[in-house]
């Protein structure tokens, strides 16, 4: 395992792909050191990051493909549930998080 552990969300990769200054060689470029970071245990994320860019980029999306060719490595953690609880608890959470919200949709990264 490595030393640090690096945890990138949904915007972080939609990001690579909408920088106007990127072209595209350096764009996989970038996809290539992340895959790095992923074969080193230096980077994951959940698995929601692979439902929000097929839900808003589509299939064909690079950054959806190429969180799907990563998802095995990258998505391995499960959630520590009774971490979990101990947060939701905690007074500071409470007062962000809507209980009352309507719709499933997940109003950040877990």
């Amino acid at each position: 395992m490595a030393d640090a552990v690096w945890i990138i969300d949904t915007s972080s990769l939609i990001n690579i792909r909408s920088r106007e200054n990127l072209t595209i060689n350096q764009q996989n470029r970038i996809f290539e050191k992340l895959t790095d970071m992923v074969q080193r245990g230096e980077l994951v994320y959940p698995i929601q990051v692979i439902e929000e860019l097929e839900r808003f980029q589509g299939k064909d999306d690079r950054a959806y493909i190429w969180a799907q060719e990563n998802k095995n490595r990258a998505c391995r953690h499960i959630v520590a549930f009774e971490v979990v609880k101990e947060v939701l608890q905690h007074p500071q959470t409470r007062a962000v998080i809507d209980h009352e919200k309507i719709t499933s949709t997940d109003e950040a990264d877990p």
